[in-house]
């Protein structure tokens, strides 16, 4: 390893590059730190604020990669993502990963316990009931905007959606592309809302992988009354009328509520 000095503070002894996305530091006791895990005060020259935004981006990576392997269901609730793993397969050390992870942690995706470490999150069903009313509040208030704010761009992709979903169906269950429509149809609904804090806070619940996949827990008849409510939600929005849509929304995400609900307490009992 090639040791490259820089200005360190002062309670190091020097300080090197281990790798491309990452200062460390030894103190003089032999101590390694990564800059990601220190404060510095300000001036300590431009090699330490370089180290600290390639943790960053590199962060960020390793974040993107695993929240879309989560959504996507590669990892499954209950699965184990190891530090030393992550770090290997994404080429950065161990800095980087801990903050995807806590991060991850933050929004919902896994648990981090002292001992096992970081795993997929597992939902109880009353925790899936209460995620589902914040969605129903959220979801209700941005259809009620929508019908006031949407264009007939938005109501013209929301028909094309519900022609895709319906479609898919006709076609046999693909619970991966039917899930991915149906986040595209409620993601639409929205940016008609025009209100970008109400569109992300709602977003995040929707991209809880267990939630994005929902239609694996549906009967065939389940998967059809959804399909009638998204009809329901187009017609209601495209009128104009706040009340009618909101009440549309909220009743197509309790419904789904309920279904998934059911479905797990049969499969936990079972």
């Amino acid at each position: 390893m090639l040791a490259i000095p820089l200005q360190a503070p002062p309670i190091f002894s020097y300080c090197f590059v281990t790798y491309p996305d990452c200062i460390q530091f030894v103190n003089r006791r032999g101590v390694c730190y990564d800059s990601a895990s220190l404060l510095y005060p300000t001036g300590l020259g431009v090699g330490i604020a370089a180290g600290e935004t390639g943790v960053r981006r590199a962060a960020d990576r390793v974040y993107d990669a695993v929240r879309e392997e989560i959504i996507r269901g590669t990892h499954e609730p209950g699965c184990h993502l190891g530090e030393a793993m992550l770090a290997e397969r994404f080429k950065v050390s161990r800095t980087p990963v801990r903050a995807a992870l806590s991060r991850l942690e933050s929004d919902g995706f896994i648990t981090i316990a002292p001992h096992s470490g970081a795993v997929v999150a597992t939902r109880s069903v009353n925790e899936v009931g209460e995620i589902f009313e914040v969605r129903a509040i959220l979801e209700s208030a941005a259809a009620g905007l929508a019908a006031l704010r949407r264009t007939e761009g938005q109501v013209a992709t929301l028909r094309e959606l519900a022609d895709a979903m319906e479609a898919e169906v006709a076609r046999g269950l693909d619970v991966g592309r039917l899930s991915a429509l149906n986040r595209d149809f409620h993601t639409v609904i929205l940016a008609a809302s025009g209100n970008p804090t109400l569109s992300q806070s709602a977003e995040r619940l929707m991209a809880l992988g267990f939630l994005t996949h929902t239609y694996s827990n549906f009967s065939d008849e389940d998967v059809h009354r959804s399909l009638a409510d998204h009809r329901s939600l187009i017609v209601a929005i495209e009128s104009g009328d706040e009340r009618w849509a909101a009440a549309a929304m909220r009743s197509h995400i309790l419904g789904a509520s309920n279904t998934l609900r059911t479905r797990l307490a049969r499969g936990r009992r079972g």
